[in-house]
């Protein structure tokens, strides 16, 4: 298999992906896909993180006009979540 070096901006750009992802030009057309390589560990950290997130509340206090949440109350509620499951 051929294969290309990553330079700095090119692992910038992809470094935090745990699923697979398109690259695509600037005009859609698609380059190819993506798909990192994580460690078990990795991937179990990512879906245990994943079920703390609430997508549904995320759009609601995106609405909102007060704003969310403070970071202490969001840890609270991170830690809360984490010890009952």
């Amino acid at each position: 298999m051929t294969h290309i070096v990553a330079d700095e901006a090119l692992l910038g750009r992809l470094s935090g992906f745990a699923e697979a992802i398109e690259i695509r030009t600037p005009e859609g057309r698609v380059l190819g896909r993506y798909i990192p390589e994580i460690s078990p560990e990795a991937h179990a950290f990512y879906r245990r993180t994943e079920k703390l997130f609430d997508w549904e509340e995320a759009k609601r206090t995106m609405q909102t006009e007060q704003g969310g949440r403070s970071l202490a109350e969001i840890m609270q509620r991170w830690q809360a979540l984490e010890q009952n499951g």
